[in-house]
């Protein structure tokens, strides 16, 4: 049974179902630690940001796609590389070999390959998420639309499969493990320049669900 209390992160079933995090999530998590589900209406709301009347589900869809185009086109801020330029930034530190040499510590080289897998799961779940979001709204649209859509979740599904795909081979390498965040993994640097590699491929595959979004919009 969920707690009741928490924040609110979404809702289903057009608001007849809550979708929250708390700070007691791992008491009640399952085994794919999915967003917990409240059980009672709140008897306390409270707000963030200007209130507005609720976006219908095509409002919402045409939302996330503009999110989409920003943050892929989103330049450098706050000393982060976001979308593109953070996909190409991640390929060429890969490929970068005075970040993984012996003129490195162990501990330097283990936190950057911590901090890629870090990214790889990122990449995975967002991408899965995505495809999942996607395929559900596609009855909102109709004729090129629809099919542009079913396309993009399509894709989406692909690299969530072929990115996790490669981390697994990852884990079942004979590289050194290593914990973070009560993760368990494998780490060597001797997958870098395949990494690099496939990521190029995604981006690839990320400029032309771009293309299709804006078709979407248009």
């Amino acid at each position: 049974m969920a707690p009741e209390w928490g924040v609110i992160t979404g809702y289903g079933e057009h608001g007849r179902v809550f979708y929250c995090r708390t700070y007691f999530d791992k008491d009640f998590w399952n085994e794919n630690q999915d967003y917990l589900e409240s059980d009672f209406w709140p008897f306390l709301i409270m707000h963030f940001g200007e209130k507005k009347a609720r976006p219908s589900d095509l409002d919402n869809l045409r939302a996330s796609l503009h999110t989409l185009l920003q943050s892929f086109e989103a330049e450098y801020s706050s000393g982060y590389f976001q979308g593109a330029q953070a996909y190409e930034r991640l390929i060429a530190g890969l490929r970068n070999d005075g970040l993984w040499d012996q003129g490195n510590s162990k501990d330097e080289i283990h936190r950057r390959l911590a901090v890629n897998d870090y990214l790889l799961l990122n990449l995975i779940d967002a991408r899965r998420c995505a495809a999942e979001y996607l395929s559900a709204h596609v009855s909102l649209l109709r004729g090129e639309k629809a099919d542009l859509l079913t396309e993009m979740a399509s894709l989406y599904r692909g690299m969530a499969e072929k990115l996790g795909a490669f981390r697994c081979k990852l884990k079942a390498s004979d590289g050194e493990s290593l914990r973070y965040n009560a993760i368990d993994t494998k780490v060597s640097p001797r997958f870098l320049k395949e990494q690099a590699s496939l990521l190029e491929s995604m981006l690839q595959v990320e400029r032309a669900i771009a293309g299709m979004a804006r078709q979407i919009l248009v």
